[in-house]
């Protein structure tokens, strides 16, 4: 860990600050369906969260409740210590094993598999915005696209396509669209440290505008990805596709200090 400040007070050793990085994610994808405990905020369809009007963030879930992928808090509805926090980002997550495939049509029109991934990475952080409040105070109010994905894989492109009764099938379409490249350095940087008390409430929530409930309604699934068994075979089998969104606050935690690192 990176000890980079001591808090003394009347010349008692009480805290030192740690780099670290808050993380939770919502997971969209009928994977969510199977899991033997239900995970909050998660959703199993797109019209689901299209419905539920906004997705929540840091004081719902906690890292016992879901994998650690997807959360590394330790405490659910309070902050486990006092944070210092330095900035946000936002990274919109998509499949990267192909295009997920829904066969399911829901009239008068219905967007189809391979127009879900640019939609989610494009469409919805511009139809979006996410409040951040430590306690009752609102810390930030933005459109998601005004804040970078921060960290995370980053790549894109066409994949091979075919001829596939009479239309055009495209295998993937893009496997990462963030807001910029997902690098460290490339956060929203809040203008003043945020302080964070430790057992402070923290929330967040990305809240969609009427255009993307709207678009989300008409979007089946998520569907899953095929994979085939081997090169040789046409045995597949479908793994549930998984969209998601995830929200990093980045800065300084609090903790008692730690052993002295000596040469």
């Amino acid at each position: 860990m990176n000890q980079e400040k001591t808090v003394m007070v009347g010349g008692e050793l009480l805290n030192v600050g740690e780099a670290f990085t808050l993380t939770d994610t919502v997971l969209i994808s009928s994977h969510v369906d199977t899991l033997s405990t239900p995970v909050p905020g998660w959703f199993g369809t797109f019209a689901l969260a299209g419905a539920a009007n906004k997705l929540p963030f840091f004081n719902v879930r906690n890292s016992a409740i879901c994998d650690e992928a997807w959360n590394n808090q330790d405490t659910r509805d309070t902050a486990a210590f006092g944070m210092r926090i330095l900035s946000i980002s936002v990274r919109w997550i998509v499949p990267l094993a192909g295009n997920p495939r829904e066969n399911i049509a829901v009239p008068p029109y219905y967007i189809e598999h391979y127009e879900q991934p640019p939609l989610w990475t494009a469409f919805m952080p511009m139809n979006s915005a996410l409040i951040l409040r430590v306690q009752q105070d609102e810390k930030l109010k933005a459109q998601c696209s005004m804040l970078s994905a921060g960290s995370g894989i980053v790549t894109g492109g066409f994949g091979q396509g075919g001829e596939a009764a009479g239309f055009l099938e495209f295998q993937s379409v893009t496997a990462q669209g963030n807001m910029g490249v997902p690098h460290q350095r490339n956060k929203f940087a809040f203008p003043e440290v945020i302080d964070i008390p430790r057992r402070a409430s923290v929330n967040a929530e990305i809240i969609f505008s009427d255009y993307a409930k709207a678009l989300l309604s008409h979007m089946t699934g998520p569907g899953d990805v095929t994979i085939y068994q081997s090169a040789d075979s046409e045995d597949t089998v479908n793994i549930p596709a998984i969209f998601g969104v995830q929200v990093e606050l980045k800065g300084q935690r609090l903790v008692q200090q730690r052993g002295q690192l000596h040469a």
